[in-house]
């Protein structure tokens, strides 16, 4: 490996940057309002500086979000609150909010994975209700939710594992 300065390279780096910070979506408006999951008009709350969404969960919980967590401190919390205006006005957490609704798409419920990975690298910095936070976690984790967020908790609580006559996506459900 050469510690040697290297132009091609510094573009391709400082692109990536870029590029990774183009996703997820601004979506408030100038005036700070934006349409919630529950199809009504709000305005953010004074702490956030935007509202995001185009969340793809799944793809981002283990590399896009440690590092905006790492790189910008304001979009990682108001990361985390967007999320949570998300269960407030949906009732669920999200797999993959998109603009103001639930796709339900991909499997497993990273949500909570990416939640509780900011709560502990940011916690000093988020006006959280903790009381909300652990409810949506234990929701997701045992009960159905009405926006699919994981299979069935309560068939899994039973078997400890996911069985293949009743998901074709079961190991990947299981693990």
């Amino acid at each position: 490996v050469s510690a040697e300065w290297n132009r091609e390279a510094e573009i391709k780096f400082n692109t990536a940057i870029v590029h990774s910070l183009s996703i997820p979506t601004q979506w408030d408006e100038s005036n700070g309002v934006y349409l919630g999951f529950d199809g009504h008009v709000h305005t953010k709350p004074d702490y956030m500086e935007h509202i995001y969404t185009d969340l793809s969960i799944w793809d981002i919980f283990r590399t896009q979000i440690p590092f905006i967590i790492f790189h910008d401190s304001q979009r990682a919390n108001d990361i985390i609150h967007s999320i949570m205006l998300n269960v407030e006005q949906g009732g669920d957490l999200p797999k993959w909010p998109f603009a103001n609704i639930y796709t339900n798409c991909m499997i497993g419920s990273h949500a909570d994975i990416m939640l509780s990975d900011m709560i502990m690298k940011r916690e000093h910095n988020i006006h959280l209700n903790m009381t909300q936070v652990i409810e949506a976690l234990r929701k997701v984790a045992n009960q159905v939710q009405k926006h699919d967020s994981r299979f069935d908790p309560p068939t899994y609580i039973k078997y400890q594992y996911v069985p293949y006559d009743m998901d074709s996506e079961s190991a990947s459900q299981t693990l």
